[in-house]
């Protein structure tokens, strides 16, 4: 941890791309939810900054699939993000480890609020998923599903904005995911288009 006043700075994860949407959460402890984030979940620490008393002003983490978060202080009343109130937020995480942070999750004693399922999010692609509530009560779920485009398939009838990234045609609609045989330990699956 550094030193009261001192910014710390780990270091990026070069190899992996860092996203342009970065979630904002607030925490009463984040010198805990600086450990819980980091040690249990398994983000990487690039910066921490401290306030005259070392509490946590300003932090960023990045997932190591990719992936940016930023957290600061309830207590720290000045800025546009000064009444975010902790234990409000909730954020997906794509991973095909889902059940290597679960593991994590749960020999920290974590708060498991769904175990590990096959489910289907609002697009109708299937996903292998759990949550997790972090010590202030943040929702966490970490999932396999990577968005339609990941997949090449979207649920009939639903409309699909095409982005920059994705000028392409709409994709087919798909059946129920099929979980990938006996790769329940990364908790992948194939969609059959």
């Amino acid at each position: 941890m550094s030193t009261p006043g001192e910014h710390r700075y780990v270091g990026a994860m070069p190899d992996k791309p860092v996203s342009s949407v970065w979630p904002i959460l607030h925490y009463d402890d984040t010198r805990a939810a600086l450990r819980f984030l980091v040690d249990v979940l398994g983000f990487h620490e690039v910066l921490a900054v401290p306030d005259d008393e070392g509490d946590i002003v300003h932090a960023e983490l990045r997932w190591p699939g990719g992936g940016a978060l930023v957290f600061g202080s309830t207590k720290h009343t000045d800025g546009v993000h000064a009444r975010m109130r902790a234990g409000s937020g909730a954020v997906y995480v794509a991973t095909e480890n889902v059940d290597a942070v679960h593991s994590r999750v749960r020999r920290a004693r974590g708060d498991v609020v769904v175990a590990p399922h096959d489910t289907e999010f609002g697009s109708g692609t299937g996903s292998y998923a759990f949550t997790v509530r972090d010590p202030e009560g943040n929702l966490w779920t970490f999932g396999t599903y990577r968005g339609p485009e990941a997949v090449g398939c979207r649920r009939p009838g639903a409309q699909r904005h095409p982005t920059p990234a994705s000028e392409s045609p709409p994709a087919a609609a798909c059946p129920p995911p099929i979980r990938g045989g006996s790769d329940r330990s990364t908790g992948s699956f194939s969609a059959q288009c």
